[in-house]
């Protein structure tokens, strides 16, 4: 459950005119951020990340996919990966929200079982 009051939304207007920005325009949507914290780095990095690790979520690649499944699958993956094994300083996401002890490997997760 996530913490209601820490969560912000905001938004970043950036207008331009001729090929340059003239101004950028920073919103609170939801929340009371400052405007020193609103930022649309974190954002585009991961969007990059996605786009560099799995190649068919880059722009014009060979390995078009024609169903959504195959895209939903695809992030999934994406996902586990980035919150349970790719480690930063030796903990995961996953590890800093109490999920996991440990940082998986790839065959642990592909050999893990779920009982229902």
């Amino acid at each position: 459950m996530y913490c209601e009051p820490c969560i912000t939304y905001d938004q970043v207007i950036k207008q331009r005119k001729e090929n340059r920005r003239i101004a950028v325009i920073r919103e609170a949507i939801w929340g009371e951020p400052t405007d020193e914290v609103i930022s649309t780095s974190v954002v585009e990095g991961y969007n990059n990340k996605i786009r560099q690790r799995t190649s068919r979520f880059g722009r014009k690649t060979a390995s078009f996919t024609k169903k959504i499944a195959a895209y939903v699958g695809a992030l999934n993956m994406f996902q586990f990966m980035n919150n349970f094994i790719d480690a930063k300083k030796g903990t995961t996401p996953a590890m800093k929200e109490g999920v996991t002890d440990h940082v998986w490997t790839w065959r642990e997760f592909l050999s893990y079982s779920i009982q229902l």
